[in-house]
């Protein structure tokens, strides 16, 4: 197994949308993934155009698709 990865998927509905508490936290995981590559980490990120309930499975294939690729 090679090195460790994290790779963060941001949800372009709420970092948008009018709730401002999504905002607060969509911003907050992008500074911290910001951060992390800033300082060499291993993170990839993505963003997706799904919603809660169909996010979870667009998400795992964008995590396979940047992270396990061969």
């Amino acid at each position: 197994m090679g090195d460790t990865k994290l790779h963060v998927t941001l949800n372009e509905r709420e970092i948008l949308g009018d709730l401002a508490v999504y905002q607060s936290l969509a911003k907050n995981a992008a500074a911290f993934v910001h951060r992390l590559t800033s300082r060499s980490g291993s993170v990839t990120s993505a963003l997706t155009h799904e919603t809660h309930v169909t996010s979870l499975q667009t998400s795992y294939l964008s995590y396979l698709r940047s992270c396990r690729a061969q």
